[in-house]
């Protein structure tokens, strides 16, 4: 496992624009407060991604910080993932990492 870099934010704003996302991130960062940016962001991504029936996106991102197939990602229990997250990045760095994002977009 290792932290978040350069590479995943490329990797993020691909996945963002191959899923459509970039204005209704846009809509967000907009909208909300800047705490709450980050959640707003992850939580419509993983949205249209199940909507879509395009999970593999998501597991196929989180495998590079992950340093894990995205396959075993897939089948991992949502406690072990949000603890396995929470030692890529904390928190506040999950939101500044997708904070910035954002002011990319």
């Amino acid at each position: 496992m290792r932290k978040l870099n350069l590479d995943d934010c490329f990797d993020f704003m691909i996945l963002i624009d191959e899923l459509k996302l970039k204005d209704e991130i846009k809509k967000i960062s907009i909208n909300q407060k800047k705490e709450k940016v980050g959640f707003d962001i992850i939580w419509k991504t993983i949205m249209v991604v199940v909507g879509k029936k395009n999970r593999s996106a998501i597991y196929n991102f989180l495998s590079g910080p992950l340093e894990k197939p995205a396959d075993e990602i897939r089948k991992m229990g949502i406690a072990k993932l949000i603890e396995e997250l929470r030692e890529v990045a904390s928190v506040e760095e999950w939101q500044s990492f997708l904070n910035s994002l954002q002011q990319m977009t």
